[in-house]
């Protein structure tokens, strides 16, 4: 049962996700990886957001995020920076992403009847 579906609609997704899309299903659940092997971290601090942190002090071009490397390198100098104003504003992006995955992991599994990613949701 769906809150937001009810039993026919769930069940046509269900079909679709594994006869069509089923390449589409696939790759998602690649994306999910870094989730479902453990190699995320829930952060212990909450984000500080400042004029400084998260931003090129060069450019001001905002530093590229990437959830699995937690260096702060400019997209558009190429430099890399550091210090805490940078390494307290990397959970703003960070919980974004996990939040994200959680949805992903939670759609994929009910989806596709995928424990593993119901349990990772």
């Amino acid at each position: 049962m769906s809150i937001l579906l009810d039993p026919a609609t769930l069940s046509a997704r269900r079909d679709i996700a594994r006869g069509a899309l089923a390449p589409l299903a696939r790759g998602l659940r690649a994306e999910l990886a870094p989730v479902l092997s453990g190699a995320i971290e829930i952060p212990r601090d909450k984000a500080l957001l400042s004029r400084t942190g998260g931003r090129c002090p060069a450019d001001g071009t905002l530093l590229r995020f990437d959830p699995l490397d937690a260096r702060h390198l400019c997209p558009a100098c190429g430099g890399e920076v550091r210090g805490e104003m940078h390494d307290r504003f990397r959970p703003y992006w960070y919980q974004l992403w996990l939040a994200e995955r959680v949805l992903h992991a939670a759609v994929l599994g009910v989806l596709l009847d995928d424990a593993e990613c119901i349990d990772a949701a």
